[in-house]
């Protein structure tokens, strides 16, 4: 079906080149991308179960079909929408201005966990901000060229729309706040002209991290520590991380079967959630973790692809921001579990239980999907005078 079509201009002399009708089309959606979320969405409610049902019940089962389903409503809607529709400068204003008053009511109200402000109410105002700060960057990178072309302009973007919801972030969630830095420089990266400007934000950066680490909270340097030696403290800073690789190292090739776990039976904080990968470890072995990181690999290029792929600018970026973001968190989800990084609280996407995760993520696919529908099909043909 067509949606748009965009026709030069008439030639009529008999010489003219022959012109090129370029045609906005819509089809069908991307299906590995649509598959992959399907088995990862369907892993993800075994998983829950298996690492719950022991303490639990059926609880967590519940909630978690709950929540997979109606998120599953939500991509449908954004996969079924024209996600050029998202490409207004009004509507960004207000997920802007509306994510920042977000953060500020999570640091004044938010009641804080694991030492970090994440929640208000039982919503997590970091995940909405996440994919509102992608749409927002799509649109001011789209639409104003001096933040793409100019040192001035490029200076105003980071600080007006990565480092203020950045810093308010990381005030009381740093793992988060660096997700959502490396989104949007990944998303900046691909229009931006100049490399050595992003040094410059390196540079910053390194300075921020360091005084975050020297005059930031205790239970930030003692995650590091745990990192360094999780085995020096067992039964405090070190406990969840040395359980952790307990169960992914009592896994073996093949794993102790699915619902055999020991960890999850009360020694395992956060089984069912930040920690689901070490289970799947347990249960299913080398080879079922090998299973999840193809399955996110796939899912990866395919939406990497799409944003080479995709027609305009804006649908490039969002594709881009939205494929780094799943990237990113699987990247820190995974390496908490093994110890390859410190110890931070996120959740493996579509797999975790979660409701505000599972919301964002498949709202994110949605968008993806809906950038998959539409492409540009050149044709050339012979106009009659």
């Amino acid at each position: 079906m067509e949606y748009n079509t965009y026709s030069t201009s008439r030639h009529t002399r008999r010489e003219a080149p022959e012109p090129v009708r370029t045609n906005v089309m819509v089809g069908s959606v991307n299906w590995v991308i649509f598959i992959c979320t399907a088995i990862l969405l369907a892993f993800g409610i075994v998983m829950v179960f298996s690492a719950s049902y022991d303490r639990s019940g059926y609880y967590f089962l519940t909630r978690n079909l709950i929540w997979v389903f109606s998120g599953a409503l939500l991509e449908f809607i954004f996969c079924r929408m024209n996600y050029n529709w998202l490409n207004n400068r009004k509507l960004c204003m207000i997920l802007y201005f509306g994510s920042l008053i977000l953060l500020i009511a999570v640091l004044v109200l938010g009641r804080t966990v694991g030492g970090a402000k994440r929640r208000i109410m039982g919503f997590q105002p970091s995940e909405f901000v996440k994919v509102a700060t992608i749409i927002i960057l799509a649109h001011m990178l789209d639409t104003n060229k001096k933040f793409t072309d100019t040192h001035k302009g490029f200076w105003t973007c980071i600080i007006v729309f990565v480092g203020i919801p950045t810093i308010l972030i990381g005030a009381g969630n740093a793992s988060t706040a660096i997700i959502l830095a490396v989104v949007s420089m990944a998303m900046m990266f691909s229009v931006v002209k100049k490399i050595r400007w992003f040094f410059e934000v390196g540079l910053l950066g390194a300075a921020g991290l360091a005084l975050v680490l020297l005059f930031g909270k205790g239970f930030r340097a003692a995650r590091i520590n745990a990192w360094l030696d999780p085995f020096k403290d067992t039964s405090d800073t070190g406990y969840q991380v040395v359980h952790s690789l307990y169960a992914v190292a009592s896994g073996g090739l093949s794993g102790l079967g699915l619902g055999n776990s020991r960890e999850k039976l009360s020694y395992l904080p956060e089984a069912h959630n930040d920690m689901i990968f070490s289970i799947i470890c347990e249960e299913l072995g080398l080879f079922g973790a090998a299973i999840i990181v193809i399955v996110f690999s796939v899912l990866i290029f395919c939406g990497y692809r799409e944003a080479m792929k995709c027609y305009n600018t804006f649908g490039s970026l969002l594709a881009v921001g939205i494929t780094t973001m799943i990237a990113v968190q699987v990247i820190i989800n995974m390496g908490v579990a093994t110890n390859t990084i410190p110890n931070t609280g996120i959740p493996m996407p579509f797999i975790s239980y979660g409701g505000s995760s599972m919301w964002i993520n498949m709202i994110s696919i949605g968008i993806l999907l809906s950038i998959s529908r539409f492409f540009r099909d050149d044709r050339r043909r012979r106009e009659r005078s």
